[in-house]
Order: C-alpha cells, then sequence, then structure tokens
C-alpha cells in the first residue's frame, strides 16, 4: 500500500534571529494541515469524538493534555457529498503546569503587607502572567517550585480579581484566579453624648403679719396690689408678642 507521512514544526528559533525567544508562540499550539482536491462547502474536524468544530483551511488548534488522542476531519460539497478522513491517533507528552490555588481573602482598606503567591510545577515552563482586574498587572518567567508574588498594598475599598496565568514552551497555560475583598477603615472613636437634667425645687415660706387696719386703708391697699398684677400680666403679654 502507499503511505503518506508528514512533519510539521511549530516553531523555529535560528541564531541569526536575536528576536525570538523560547515561549514566543504559547498562543498557538498544534498545527492542523490537510488537502483535497474536491471544493469543500464547510469543513471541521473533531477532536476525541466530541462535537465538530468548524475551521477555514488550516488551522491551529488548542494543544491537548499530555495522553493519547483521536482527531478526524469532515467536509461538505456543494452537492451536499459528506467526506470523512481516516482517523488518526497521536500522544502529546508534555502536559499543562500545575498552579497552586491561594485562598480568597479580605483585608482592612490602609493595611500593608498581605500578598497573594501562586507556586508552578511542570515540563519546560516558560512565562506567567497576572492581571489584575483585567489588567495585565506583572510578567516574567516563571520556574518550578519558586513563589510568584504579588502585593496588595494601595488597593482601593472594593472587590479586586487577580487571575495568574502559568505558560510552557508548548503552548500549554493554567490558571488561577483569587478574590480579594477590600473593607472600609474602621471608626477609630465613637462619641456619646449623655445630657443630664437637673431639677431644683425651692420652697419658699412666706409669712404673712396681719396689717393694722385703719379706716379705708385696706381696700386702698388691695386696689394698689391688683394693679400691680395687672400690669406684670401686660407687659408679660407684651414681650412674647415681641420675640414671636
Amino acid at each position: 500500500g502507499v503511505s503518506n507521512y508528514g512533519s510539521w514544526i511549530d516553531a523555529v528559533g535560528f541564531s541569526w534571529d536575536p528576536g525570538y525567544n523560547i515561549g514566543d508562540n504559547l498562543n498557538e499550539g498544534l498545527l492542523l494541515s490537510y488537502n483535497t482536491p474536491i471544493p469543500l462547502n464547510w469543513t471541521g474536524y473533531s477532536l476525541n469524538g466530541e462535537a465538530n468544530k468548524t475551521i477555514i483551511g488550516n488551522t491551529t488548534i488548542i494543544m491537548p493534555q499530555k495522553g493519547t488522542h483521536t482527531i478526524q476531519l469532515f467536509g461538505n460539497t456543494s452537492e451536499g457529498s459528506w467526506l470523512v478522513s481516516d482517523l488518526r491517533q497521536f500522544l502529546c507528552f508534555i502536559d499543562y503546569p500545575i498552579i497552586s490555588s491561594p485562598d480568597d481573602l479580605s483585608i482592612t482598606y490602609g493595611e500593608t503587607g498581605h500578598t497573594l503567591s501562586w507556586v508552578g510545577s511542570g515540563e519546560d515552563p516558560a512565562n506567567y502572567l497576572v492581571y489584575r482586574n483585567n489588567t495585565l498587572y506583572i510578567e516574567g518567567n516563571w520556574e518550578t517550585g519558586v513563589e510568584v508574588t504579588v502585593s496588595l498594598d494601595g488597593l482601593e475599598v472594593g472587590i479586586h480579581n487577580f487571575t495568574c496565568i502559568f505558560s510552557n514552551t508548548w503552548g500549554l497555560s493554567t490558571s488561577d484566579e483569587v478574590w480579594v475583598t477590600v473593607l472600609p477603615e474602621p471608626s477609630d472613636t465613637t462619641t456619646t453624648t449623655t445630657t443630664t437634667i437637673s431639677t431644683t425645687t425651692i420652697s419658699t415660706t412666706t409669712t404673712t403679719e396681719k396689717p393694722t387696719i385703719s379706716p379705708g386703708f385696706e381696700i386702698l391697699t388691695i386696689i394698689v396690689s391688683i394693679g400691680v398684677l395687672v400690669l406684670k400680666s401686660q407687659r408679660k403679654k407684651k414681650y412674647k408678642n415681641k420675640k414671636l
């Protein structure tokens, strides 16, 4: 029988290309290439017997996990005919990075010294990315067993998301996310005002001496006293009206 063999190289770095770094092709993956003399209206593939995924021409798919896998191509012509490729089996011998997962935590605004740390392990480590609220925060290269640490100092009150992604040179990556809640700073002092109302009772003892009665004098005294009381009452009433 006739056997067809093919080989593909995902990325190559040459000694005369100083701009290439290992890990530059992390977002590529596994190249899926095919050819057919029959015009097709639609093309797709199935990985490990899963539902078909549409592709247009040769494409790059996400690198599967470590282990044995199968892949198969499907096509559709304008006449309604279906084409199916042989079922191909292949082996991935590189696994995804393993990454630790810190717990979510709450801190108080203004506190310092709090951090988040991730530890990665696996073959062929490459780079890491840490996003804070979907914005790139820090990046660098990771090593197996070495912590990647970020400081939480200076975070504003609210809920913050930190996502860490560890990738290897084969384009495989693993991510972890942590939620950090920053609580408002508590009030330092509490003032309690207590109002005490004191009531003072003044006792007045009035001793009335019976006046010496003279003809016509007693009546005169009563009349004068009434007049004074009336005047006082009228003055007080006017004062109240003025205040209002």
